[in-house]
């Protein structure tokens, strides 16, 4: 597997047990006295804590994200079929996570829609289709299968716009091609800054303080960056790497800050094993079965 997909999908798994909390201070409390890596969902952090979402119950640890799986799957299938269309990550998704497919975990709004509309149509039951135009970071996935696998960044937007429509991305997609090419001559710093030129024009301040705010915590809340749009986990992930002191130090502060934090760590597990590797312990629990 390329080194930034086992990246990408180690840092998410080592941050599900405590996704989808919102209540940082409850995270750090926590922190305090037990471990927070690679840890099962307990539905009793999800009641005491202010906010959260309890979206994976009763899953083995090492498991990642539904954002995760749809990685593995498109990588594999790309890696094999580079025509793979817009039409067959489709029927992918759709098989794995209708009803009674072999998907087991939380499946999102966005997928929920197309799935719904397809069984409308299949037994012709004149539902209109449900409107898809999504800004969380499954649009990053396409980018990452198709940047680790050396296909055109046109075949990851093709692939995005099953559920996105927001050419925002293709600004994120940029930066992070700049950055992945800075890398190769540049220090970790020098390819973020590298990076954050390509950033759009009406959030360049936001990335230019990721970069030189080193309070995290300030940084976050400045910005409001715990919700789940891509548009508020990109800039934490450039805060967070360009920060970082090692894979590991990177992702725990990542989920200090809390709620999407397992596909955010995504991202930044993609952007950091070029630069650090990866524990090997930690390859070792992650589920890419």
């Amino acid at each position: 597997m390329h080194p930034i997909i086992q990246g990408a999908l180690t840092a998410n798994a080592a941050g599900l047990g405590f996704h989808w909390i919102y209540d940082s201070a409850y995270i750090k409390a926590v922190a305090k006295h037990q471990p927070l890596i690679f840890r099962p969902q307990q539905r009793h952090h999800y009641t005491t804590a202010k906010e959260a979402y309890f979206g994976y119950p009763d899953l083995p640890v090492g498991t990642v994200t539904m954002q995760g799986h749809v990685m593995k799957w498109l990588y594999e299938k790309l890696k094999h079929t580079p025509d793979f269309s817009r039409q067959d990550y489709k029927t992918l998704i759709f098989d794995t996570m209708q009803p009674g497919g072999v998907y087991q975990g939380y499946v999102e709004s966005y997928a929920n829609k197309m799935i719904a509309s397809m069984i409308s149509e299949r037994f012709k039951l004149g539902m209109p289709p449900l409107k898809r135009n999504d800004d969380h970071l499954i649009g990053m996935v396409p980018y990452l299968v198709c940047h680790a696998l050396d296909l055109p960044l046109n075949k990851a937007w093709d692939l995005a716009q099953l559920f996105t429509h927001n050419k925002d991305y293709l600004a994120f997609y940029e930066m992070l091609e700049k950055y992945f090419e800075a890398l190769k001559t540049q220090s970790l710093q020098s390819a973020i800054k590298t990076a954050i030129q390509s950033s759009p024009d009406k959030e360049r301040p936001i990335f230019e303080d990721a970069i030189t705010m080193d309070d995290t915590d300030a940084f976050v809340q400045k910005y409001d960056l715990v919700a789940c749009s891509v548009h508020k986990a990109m800039p934490v992930a450039f805060h967070i790497a360009y920060h970082a002191s090692s894979f590991e130090t990177a992702i725990k502060n990542n989920m200090l800050i809390g709620g999407n934090l397992s596909d955010r760590g995504g991202i930044i597990g993609a952007m950091l094993a070029p630069v650090f590797g990866l524990p090997e312990n930690w390859v070792k629990q992650t589920l890419l079965e």
